[in-house]
């Protein structure tokens, strides 16, 4: 199955009803993924895989993106953050790493913010071994480097 058939583990449910699509794959510890500002779970399509061997990814599309419900108002961080709590609690997942870039970031700071103990503390973040070839010269392109940096 590729990164673009992301399978939906159905539809998590909101607080004020709102249903929300959400999607797990691969085994390990749940790692939920928050996409930024107006994406949706296919902004993860192709980095998944990175995580797999560690952890089972869990995204979902915001209210008001992708396959979930879109209701008038009613949107902040704070209520995405509520909103993956409905997702964990949807895929019976007590604890959880969390990580989010961006807005998704902000939304991360709430989860832990409000509900510490659905989140694993002690967790690493934006830290990776190593990274795959293609990654490296994407950064080094960004940065305007002709050459992959040097990893050593």
């Amino acid at each position: 199955m590729s990164d673009t058939e992301s399978p939906l583990a159905g539809y998590a449910h909101a607080e004020d009803g709102t249903a929300l699509a959400c999607q797990r794959r691969g085994t390990g510890f749940p790692l939920v993924l928050l996409a930024g500002q107006a994406n949706n779970h296919h902004w993860w399509d192709g980095l998944r895989e990175d995580f797999h061997g560690t952890h089972s990814t869990i995204t979902l599309d915001y209210r008001g993106t992708g396959a979930s419900d879109k209701p008038q108002g009613g949107y902040s961080t704070r209520q995405f953050a509520e909103d993956v709590i409905a997702v964990l609690d949807h895929l019976g997942i007590e604890r959880a790493d969390v990580y989010g870039t961006s807005m998704g970031g902000r939304v991360a700071q709430w989860v832990a913010a409000d509900h510490p103990e659905r989140v694993r503390p002690g967790a690493r973040h934006a830290y990776f071994e190593e990274c795959r070839p293609e990654a490296s010269a994407l950064v080094a392109a960004f940065l305007g480097h002709e050459e992959q940096p040097d990893r050593e």
